[in-house]
């Protein structure tokens, strides 16, 4: 029964613009598990959202600013790194009808969720215990996901980039 009520109240105490981002990563991760069109501009839309929602937690309630801000900035080159690796491998851009195209795969949407569920897991422990905005440890763990998170994003940004430019080039 414990469990029943702690599932009710995350339902009922999440905020509204939290499902309609849910609800968007999925379509986008479902969308890209199938070859398609790209938009490079498009690809921005995420990556905007989680550095916005990540940054403004650490800039307006935390109170390690400045080391947070330090492990948020290398879990994002490192998460980058990561994902430039993942979407080289995984997933080719080519031209098709003068059009930007990529392959499908799993790999935008597992991406996507898990770095909506760490987030969401974030944010539920904070509302559930306030005092971790002042610890060292929570200020770390959250800059680390956060910024490895956004690293993933800007990966597949750059590799769709890159790819997109050779492709130019060979034309």
């Amino acid at each position: 029964m414990m469990i029943i009520n702690i599932i009710s109240e995350v339902f009922n105490q999440t905020p509204f613009y939290v499902w309609v981002i849910f609800i968007y990563l999925l379509k986008r991760g479902l969308k890209a598990s199938k070859d398609g069109e790209l938009s490079l501009s498009k690809m921005f839309i995420m990556p905007s959202i989680f550095i916005i929602w990540g940054l403004e937690k650490l800039l307006t309630n935390f109170s390690y600013i400045g080391i947070s801000m330090i492990f948020y900035s290398i879990c994002m080159c490192f998460g980058t790194l990561i994902s430039y690796y993942l979407y080289s491998r995984y997933r080719k851009i080519y031209i098709k009808d003068g059009s930007l195209y990529k392959t499908g795969s799993y790999l935008p949407i597992t991406i996507m969720m898990t770095n909506f569920f760490a987030k969401y897991l974030l944010n539920v422990a904070m509302a559930v215990n306030p005092l971790l905005y002042s610890t060292l440890f929570f200020n770390i763990l959250y800059s680390l996901l956060s910024g490895f998170s956004v690293g993933l994003f800007i990966g597949g940004i750059l590799q769709a980039y890159k790819s997109y430019s050779n492709l130019k080039a060979l034309a």
